[in-house]
């Protein structure tokens, strides 16, 4: 059993006095809403799978798996997932539960 915290952050902008917006540095995401769920196997396989990540690159976003050792193994424990305008950006924990 996987469960799964979804984080959906938003870039904060500054307006200039000229009604032009600037963007900020990276790092600078504001926390806009947070989720908790189970997933089942198939559902990770899907999210985690290489080609899944390769498709929304393909596409202009940004996409980071990185892994690490749990008891279960060298799974993946955290996904970032940008936006192609930058400006928003998804970030996903993974926690691995018998």
């Amino acid at each position: 059993m996987k469960i799964i915290v979804k984080i959906l952050q938003e870039r904060k902008s500054s307006k200039f006095t000229n009604g032009l917006s600037l963007l900020p540095r990276d790092g600078q995401y504001e926390v806009t809403s947070t989720e908790v769920r189970e997933l089942s196997q198939e559902q990770f396989n899907k999210i985690t799978d290489k080609k899944t990540l390769q498709f929304f690159r393909r596409l202009g976003g940004s996409e980071t798996l990185q892994k690490d050792y749990t008891p279960f193994g060298y799974l993946p424990n955290k996904l970032i997932s940008t936006s192609p305008d930058k400006t928003e950006r998804k970030v996903y924990y993974f926690k691995y539960e018998d």
